[in-house]
């Protein structure tokens, strides 16, 4: 969701160091079930059926990592990562739950160990 929100709002920092932690959740949350449910919950199943589990886990790895955050390549590198792990613990578990509790632990996780007040 990084690029419509950057795109409505360029001052937009998703670093959230500005956000209370309420703030942090609510936004984290609502991006956590729109990647998770679009990239993890439809691509992968219905790409699966068309060209098998190896290729729509690559596949959806990498257009993940491509609409990463930011210009530079250490963020897509990891969130292709990302993807990778994440399309496993989905096929492995068979469920979105795991894989969005995970990816929301890690969204949330530099807000929680910042030391910002909340």
């Amino acid at each position: 969701l990084f690029p419509l929100v950057h795109a409505a709002d360029p001052t937009f920092d998703p670093s959230a160091k500005a956000l209370s932690l309420l703030q942090a959740v609510m936004l984290f949350t609502c991006a956590v079930v729109a990647e998770e449910t679009t990239y993890r919950g439809y691509a992968l199943v219905a790409l699966e059926e068309r060209v098998g589990a190896v290729r729509a886990v690559v596949i959806t790895s990498l257009a993940y990592a491509l609409l990463a955050p930011g210009p530079t390549w250490p963020p897509k590198v990891w969130a292709l990562g990302f993807g990778l792990l994440a399309a496993g613990v989905r096929r492995w578990r068979g469920s979105l739950w795991p894989v969005a509790l995970v990816h929301l632990s890690a969204s949330l996780a530099p807000k929680l160990l910042s030391g910002d007040s909340f």
